[in-house]
């Protein structure tokens, strides 16, 4: 009776790990074919397990996040919503002035100028906190550890195809010939179409590796061995901070080195076992040091040298009409 009872909760563990790894290995899921599978599978089998749910009394956990995430949700619905146009004006009077210029004559308008793509980034959120939802639900204290394991073999193997495909110079992804990848240069990019993504994907996980390979608990009476496996730990981690690196992607290593600063000093007194966290990182971190003085930081230095010239004439230029629609549509349109 017990095994039964355990048997949906174990399925549904395994349907949420395969979901993400399969996500992440078919190019990053940036394919629409690819994203809207993952998102139909997400909300399918969310679905069963609310209705396995229901049957068996299980209590939900819905966070802190819950309120603020519904409110998020709900602001995206509005702009679906048709409103009388005196309303519209009110809530958004750069839209109503913008539909006015275009020449729209109606009683009724959106606030979204493009109802559509408003409501498909809507079902992508709704996907994503569902997805949430979903995992902090299934897994529990005991058993999030497959989830945290099953990253690490994912992170394991992004790290080191990534570097594979780029000290090889290959010209394909898994199966797919990938000519037009060129443009990107001598970057590493796994199983990712584009290196940016793949150092987002880094950027998040390394820092989850870190305390998971630190604070893992390991069954033997020597603490030289435990030290010494942990260690061994950290190289893994070094690998997958070289592979960041190499993606020369400078908001992902920024973002990194940010998130890993709060990290130190956060864990800086903490104590594992009878070694100190801030050891492992120092660790980490000269591992990494001494490996980028071996293969080069010249790459690395030169893009975030263009970076002067990317402001001026790309990014800076973006990011300028983006605060003006930023002060035209501060919340709706």
């Amino acid at each position: 009776m017990k095994k039964t009872r355990h048997t949906p909760r174990r399925f549904f563990e395994i349907v949420i790990i395969t979901i993400l790894l399969a996500s992440v290995f078919l190019f990053g899921a940036v394919q629409p074919l690819v994203l809207l599978g993952g998102e139909f599978l997400i909300l399918l089998f969310f679905t069963v397990y609310m209705i396995v749910g229901l049957k068996r009394g299980l209590i939900w956990d819905t966070s802190p996040l819950f309120i603020p995430f519904m409110v998020f949700l709900a602001t995206i619905v509005i702009q679906l919503i048709p409103l009388p146009a005196g309303m519209m004006r009110l809530l958004s009077p750069q839209t109503f002035a913008l539909r006015q210029m275009l020449g729209e004559e109606a009683s009724w308008y959106t606030l979204s100028l493009v109802p559509v793509k408003t409501l498909y980034q809507f079902l992508r959120w709704t996907t994503v906190f569902i997805l949430f939802l979903f995992i902090i639900n299934v897994f529990t204290k005991k058993t999030v550890s497959r989830l945290l394991n099953a990253l690490f073999a994912l992170t394991c193997f992004e790290a080191f195809y990534g570097l594979f495909l780029l000290f090889t110079g290959s010209n394909y992804l898994l199966w797919y010939h990938k000519p037009e990848y060129g443009k990107f240069g001598n970057r590493a990019h796994g199983t990712y179409r584009n290196p940016d993504h793949l150092a987002g994907y880094l950027e998040m996980l390394i820092p989850l590796h870190v305390s998971q390979v630190i604070s893992r608990q390991l069954l033997t009476p020597f603490r030289s061995e435990e030290k010494a496996r942990k260690i061994l730990g950290i190289f893994f981690v070094m690998m997958f901070v070289i592979a960041l690196l190499l993606t020369i992607s400078r908001a992902g290593i920024v973002a990194f080195l940010i998130g890993m600063i709060y990290f130190y000093f956060s864990g800086k007194s903490v104590e594992v076992g009878q070694t100190r966290f801030s050891f492992y990182l120092r660790v980490l971190g000269a591992l990494v040091v001494v490996y980028l003085l071996w293969i080069g930081v010249g790459p690395i230095i030169d893009r975030f040298w263009s970076l002067t010239s990317t402001m001026q004439h790309q990014r800076g230029i973006v990011w300028n009409d983006t605060m003006k629609l930023v002060e035209d549509f501060p919340v709706f349109g």
